[in-house]
């Protein structure tokens, strides 16, 4: 939980903000308003608005961050927090066109003013007054995110969307051919707070009948707990040859004052209860073996590895010891820039990673043909597949949410990828 000078210096920053959009909002809207019929009923739903921002801002200071073990996250928490950021980023975006025509006119100032000094005339110390037309393309940019976003925290985040991927490899063995591994990844329990819109989600997976299914870290925020009201549902969740998991960098509890090292320990220990409980095989740096017949495949799982500041728990060359060079080995790895960092050097060939951590920023464009979202500045491999010297990485967009209650254009994501063999 946040510390109380956490939650006021987070408080302060916000308001701070709110203020002074309303202040260049209200500068932007005036003039349009003021030429409306009726223009008193429309400043009421402004002022309005600018209320229920400095409201949903103390709420979700107050409420955000709390977690109760053993019960879902209460709907307001969400709401609010959704609605803070959507009315923050709406005014943001009428902002910034405003001040787009606001540069205009003080350059329209400054080149009439020069051309003045230039032909020794007068000079003019007015600024043109703001168009009513920039206001009005203010109000319809700035709809696209107000709508967007509150269709993220109503539907949005929990739109589960599954993808289907094929990946080749010519040392698949035969047996293999057609097998299917069904990947979820960044569950965050404790930000749900709905366990009927989860189960569909859970149901979702179920309907693929995989071979094999694997949960790629971040099963928590941050306390065991959270995940408690889940484990049943996840013990329902089957696969023909079982179901593995691996811990993410929030699974550690690092993001908690703890009252002890010791409380934090047993809270990992807790954790890895709840994931046995569920029927999960945790891979700690480990790897098992997947045997169809005489022929088999490697499955190896590491601990968080991840850039500073994120922990550097995995041990890659301990999880594929034992593993022969030529033999066909996936592995689960949290962080994506794992892959780039560690797996690809790797004398030992990892064929397919797969990672999550990114969640696409749970905001950006998804669609054949295009996919964008801020995240991709952080990290390169921030969303499905690639591959360098015939090795394989899958990023999945998060089954879950945080920070932001919602998912605009990044829905949760499942995936379902087939081993295909090419020769």
């Amino acid at each position: 939980m946040l510390s109380v000078r956490s939650r006021i210096a987070i408080f302060v920053f916000l308001i701070l903000v709110i203020l002074l959009l309303e202040w260049y909002t209200f500068a932007g809207l005036s003039h349009f308003i003021n030429q409306l019929e009726y223009s008193q009923i429309y400043w009421l739903a402004y002022y309005f608005l600018a209320g229920l921002s400095v409201l949903s801002a103390v709420v979700f200071v107050n409420t955000a961050a709390e977690t109760t073990a053993g019960i879902i996250k209460k709907p307001i928490a969400n709401v609010v927090g959704g609605l803070a950021l959507t009315l923050i980023l709406t005014k943001l975006a009428f902002s910034a066109v405003i001040f787009a025509g606001d540069i205009y006119r003080i350059g329209h100032l400054v080149v009439y003013n020069m051309g003045a000094f230039l032909n020794d005339s007068d000079y003019t110390s007015g600024i043109m007054a703001r168009n009513i037309h920039v206001a009005q393309v203010g109000l319809a940019v700035a709809a696209v995110p107000f709508l967007s976003f509150i269709h993220g925290i109503t539907l949005g985040k929990y739109k589960y969307k599954i993808k289907r991927i094929k990946v080749g490899f010519d040392d698949l063995p035969k047996a293999f051919d057609g097998y299917k591994i069904l990947q979820f990844s960044d569950m965050h329990a404790g930000s749900f707070d709905s366990l009927e819109r989860v189960k569909k989600g859970i149901d979702k997976m179920n309907g693929e009948e995989a071979d094999l299914i694997l949960f790629t870290g971040d099963m928590i925020n941050n306390m065991a707990d959270e995940v408690k009201p889940f484990v049943s549902m996840l013990k329902s969740l089957k696969a023909k040859d079982g179901k593995y998991s691996i811990l993410g960098n929030h699974d550690y509890g690092d993001y908690v004052a703890w009252a002890n090292k010791e409380a934090k320990i047993e809270n990992v220990y807790r954790l890895i209860y709840y994931q046995h409980e569920a029927g999960f095989h945790l891979l700690l740096n480990e790897s098992v073996s997947i045997k169809k017949g005489s022929e088999r495949i490697h499955l190896a799982g590491v601990e968080n590895w991840g850039k500073p500041p994120f922990p550097q728990h995995g041990d890659l060359n301990k999880a594929l010891s034992g593993i022969n060079p030529e033999e066909f080995t996936v592995l689960m790895s949290h962080d994506p820039s794992h892959w780039d960092l560690e797996v690809i050097k790797n004398n030992k060939k990892v064929h397919l990673t797969l990672s999550g951590h990114t969640h696409g920023m749970q905001m950006g464009i998804d669609i054949p043909g295009l996919k964008w979202s801020p995240v991709k500045y952080k990290y390169p491999r921030w969303s499905g597949l690639y591959e360098e010297l015939g090795r394989y990485l899958y990023v999945n967009n998060g089954f879950g949410f945080l920070g932001f209650p919602g998912r605009v254009g990044i829905y949760p994501e499942i995936t379902v990828l087939e081993l295909i063999q090419k020769s």
